[in-house]
């Protein structure tokens, strides 16, 4: 992306393009000012609520200033969702040796109700359906391939003989991202959760054996009972370090 060049600045600010014609100098400073600013205003009003106008003002930059950075609202916005879900993803494919199916797909979920738990205003709009049209396509890819990584497990394990009969990859990955996303939106946009402090691991294996015991049969390994399986995670934690995302 390049940046814009404006004949007239407001202010003067050392992101703003030269008088001179050359290309203006960046700031690393102004640049993070404006990607948190930017963070706060969307959170606080929404895709649909925020301007350029309200980013700039946040920041106390000139217009000028964010148009060298940034082509316009949609650009600026990805910038700040792209590395979320690019460390959202590594974390949520991580494992640990010899852990379950049922562990594997637990602790992605966890991940994934973590983060909703911890900033709600931008998770919500990332998983939103009805933003512009170019940041939805470009949002979406982005979306995808969490997707993609569920249906290709279970593609594996319906090739093995341990899901249910006639289960469809592609469908059950894409219900399991929504019910937890809807569960996650409903849980801690909507203001419904409680004051007290949640067990997330209680609401992720709840939601995850849900799920599991919908999709796979009696020859995959039963799901443990919460206590059961807070032992093993708490055995396995000092037994086994994390590795990365492999084949299920």
């Amino acid at each position: 992306m390049h940046p814009r060049t404006h004949s007239k600045q407001q202010e003067s600010d050392t992101a703003t393009p030269a008088s001179n014609g050359r290309k203006p100098r960046r700031d690393h400073g102004t640049h993070q000012k404006l990607l948190v600013s930017a963070a706060e205003v969307f959170r606080r009003k929404g895709w649909h609520g925020a301007t350029v106008d309200d980013i700039i003002k946040e920041a106390g930059v000139s217009r000028g200033s964010f148009y060298v950075y940034f082509e316009n609202k949609q650009d600026v916005f990805e910038r700040i969702i792209a590395p979320i879900l690019d460390i959202l993803f590594e974390e949520a494919g991580r494992r640990r040796p010899g852990s379950t199916i049922f562990a594997r797909l637990e602790a992605g979920n966890r991940t994934f109700l973590e983060a909703w738990r911890r900033d709600p205003g931008l998770m919500r709009i990332t998983f939103e359906t009805n933003l512009d049209v170019q940041t939805n396509v470009s949002v979406a890819e982005m979306r995808r391939r969490f997707i993609e990584r569920s249906a290709n497990a279970l593609r594996r394990h319906v090739a093995e003989g341990i899901t249910h009969e006639g289960i469809d990859p592609d469908f059950a990955a894409g219900a399991l991202a929504g019910m937890v996303t809807d569960f996650a939106r409903e849980r801690w946009f909507t203001g419904r959760s409680s004051e007290e402090p949640e067990d997330v691991l209680s609401l992720s294996y709840q939601l995850s054996a849900l799920w599991y015991r919908a999709v796979y049969s009696a020859a995959a390994p039963p799901v443990p009972s919460e206590a059961e399986y807070r032992a093993q995670l708490k055995a396995q934690e000092e037994a086994t370090p994390l590795v990365a995302a492999g084949p299920d």
